[in-house]
């Protein structure tokens, strides 16, 4: 067996990575390839969000922890950490593996990737929010106990609608606000993907093929830079001083740098509105001034006792 022609598979037309079976259809790699070469899309457009997004991640986790070895994270290592930090973490692995799918025609699955990543935003928030409340150390260690125990062994079933209800009775989400709309739109939307819902199935001639489609693949890149800009939101909120340092800053440069590359290269980059306001309020120095609202210290949030 030649190794070098396994992508190329000739027993299984699912394995062969390579077929080609019309213009722009055929195996994921062939479309991938012929996708660029026809400057349907380049990866660095589908890239460029989640690159410096990592980086303001790690900005706020060195500030967190001294030794800053970024490379050698693990479950193990991170749990020790604030839940918004944690669970941000595991959301890059969703990520990633939505934006592979998205560039290999895989639309419909490169979405339903994303609703993971929604529900673990807002129940991280939940997380981080039942401590920042916490009245005394000692309700603290239990809430984080908590947090550790259904991170660990998932005892306790906490999900999208309870964190959110959560969040909304303490008005830290305003409830049937601008923020609340926002996250209950994607959700819905998301949704749509996950379910049963026909008019949502893949559409083509056969099952072992993917066919290059523009309309899906803006479709996924709004929803993917919506999440992507809150996460965004969510770590200058709540850990506004790692934002301000220069490493912190040099990421949002890099992310503000999106808007002078969509003009001069004439390229559509930003996809979400969300995204695209969230950019307009960076300046050029990679800061964001108070009046904007980013980053706000998390005392500024309303306080409600159990």
């Amino acid at each position: 067996m030649d190794d070098n022609k396994c992508l190329s598979c000739e027993l299984s037309i699912f394995g062969n990575l390579h077929y080609q079976k019309a213009e722009l259809e055929g195996g994921e790699l062939y479309v991938l390839r012929e996708s660029i070469k026809q400057k349907k899309l380049l990866p660095c457009q589908l890239t460029y969000p989640l690159d410096p997004t990592f980086d303001i991640w790690k900005e706020v986790y060195i500030s967190l922890k001294n030794d800053g070895h970024i490379e050698e994270l693990d479950d193990n290592v991170i749990v020790d950490i604030p839940p918004m930090v944690y669970f941000t973490w595991q959301i890059f692995f969703d990520m990633k593996a939505s934006l592979f799918l998205a560039l290999t025609a895989h639309y419909r699955s490169a979405i339903q990737l994303l609703r993971s990543s929604l529900e673990n935003i807002i129940i991280a928030r939940y997380f981080q929010e039942r401590l920042r409340l916490a009245y005394d150390e000692n309700k603290r260690e239990k809430e984080y106990k908590k947090f550790l125990n259904w991170s660990e062994k998932n005892e306790n079933k906490i999900e999208f609608n309870g964190s959110l209800e959560y969040l909304n009775s303490k008005c830290i989400i305003t409830p049937n606000g601008e923020e609340d709309a926002r996250i209950n739109d994607l959700w819905g939307y998301l949704n749509k993907y996950l379910h049963s819902y026909m008019f949502r199935w893949d559409s083509g001639d056969t099952p072992e093929i993917v066919r290059y489609d523009e309309t899906p693949l803006n479709e996924w890149f709004d929803l993917y830079q919506n999440i992507l800009s809150y996460i965004i939101e969510m770590l200058c909120r709540y850990f506004p001083e790692a934002i301000k340092t220069q490493n912190g800053q040099n990421a949002l440069i890099t992310l503000k740098g999106m808007e002078s590359i969509e003009s001069d290269c004439e390229i559509s980059l930003i996809k979400s509105k969300y995204l695209r306001d969230f950019l307009a309020k960076i300046k050029p120095e990679g800061q964001i001034p108070q009046e904007a609202g980013w980053p706000c210290s998390t005392l500024d949030f309303p306080y409600t006792e159990d």
